[in-house]
């Protein structure tokens, strides 16, 4: 829809009149537009914000099955079924996620191979990272070298 304005015209009033049924129905117009767009706009947030809550749940499946495989092959499967409430307790004491803890846990379970001592470097992992700019996966990969031999990247932790 094109607005054209002419400036060098009588006044007999019909211009003005025409010209203010236009600009309302251009706005009108407008305001449908962006109705439409609103919606359209709200519809793909959902879409796209359910689609990475599918991802997001699957990552974390994931992660928890990996553990699970991870405390069978280090025989600690009888005393890690309480693994899951563990992390569940952790997560709402610290507000560390559970995608963070998950690996963590794991990492430190495939250094030490026993479960009560991966639970209590895990929570000693978090006390670092709490009082250092370093993340817990950072931290608790540290740790898990540490429990190696290799203490290197203790020191880097600082």
């Amino acid at each position: 829809m094109a607005i054209a304005i002419k400036f060098l015209t009588e006044f007999d009033g019909k211009a003005l009149a025409k010209g203010e049924k236009g600009l309302k129905s251009f706005a009108t117009l407008a305001k449908k537009v962006a109705g439409t767009l609103g919606v359209a706009l709200s519809a793909r947030a959902v879409v796209n914000y359910s689609k990475n809550a599918v991802k997001a749940f699957a990552a974390d499946e994931k992660a928890a099955k990996s553990l699970g495989q991870t405390l069978k092959n280090t025989g600690n499967l009888v005393a890690g079924k309480g693994a899951n409430s563990f992390i569940d307790q952790l997560q709402r004491a610290t507000g560390v996620a559970d995608d963070q803890l998950r690996p963590a846990l794991q990492s430190l379970l495939n250094s030490t191979g026993d479960y009560t001592t991966s639970t209590k470097a895990l929570n000693l992992a978090l006390d670092i990272s709490a009082g250092t700019t370093k993340d817990v996966g950072t931290v608790s990969n540290a740790l898990a070298k540490a429990y190696a031999g290799n203490t290197t990247a203790l020191a880097k932790l600082g």
